[in-house]
């Protein structure tokens, strides 16, 4: 299966800007083991500017997704835990929902992304390790130092464009077994 991994949109310029998140809750909870620690709604209001759009999938300072990509998700069948997200701006007042979504996490492997053009690769993060990590996974977290990527399916990825899902970059990557632990 092939795999991306996420990135920021060009539109994510013009995506709204969370004001006061810090503090609110950690961002260390947001995974299985500190699920219950999060709030099951949260409100944040986003800076005022006139050229926000409210995108489908916000990937900072954490990942927000649109109620139409979590549809998608559970059309996968994917098991992941949510919380709702409230955004407000102030210019407008009105509110948009958006889900934290809390996926699988991935340790135990390293992560090499290419990026092509013209159908030719120009550039290769890492080294290829001697055998890919086997993952049958449509969508989880990579955790790379403290560093987390929300990894894609190829079958989600062309999912989430058809339907014209906005925020979503992506480059193109494999996982191979970490070098120390290669069998």
């Amino acid at each position: 299966m092939k795999y991306f991994k996420m990135t920021e949109a060009l539109e994510s310029k013009q995506a709204p800007r969370l004001i006061d998140w810090y503090g609110r809750f950690d961002v260390r909870d947001i995974s299985y083991k500190g699920y219950g620690k999060l709030p099951d709604r949260e409100m944040f209001f986003v800076e005022q500017q006139n050229e926000t759009i409210f995108i489908d999938i916000i990937c900072s300072p954490f990942l927000l997704i649109s109620p139409r990509v979590n549809q998608v998700l559970r059309q996968y069948r994917v098991t992941f835990l949510t919380k709702e997200i409230i955004l407000l701006h102030p210019q407008s007042g009105k509110p948009e929902l958006y889900y934290l979504p809390v996926l699988n996490e991935i340790h135990q492997a390293q992560m090499v992304t290419y990026q092509f053009e013209d159908g030719k690769c120009i550039w290769q993060s890492g080294q290829p390790g001697n055998k890919r990590f086997p993952i049958e996974q449509h969508i989880f977290w990579f955790k790379e130092g403290n560093e987390r990527h929300t990894v894609l399916s190829l079958d989600l990825a062309e999912s989430l464009i058809r339907r014209g899902i906005t925020g979503l970059g992506l480059e193109e990557i494999q996982l191979y077994y970490k070098v120390q632990e290669e069998l």
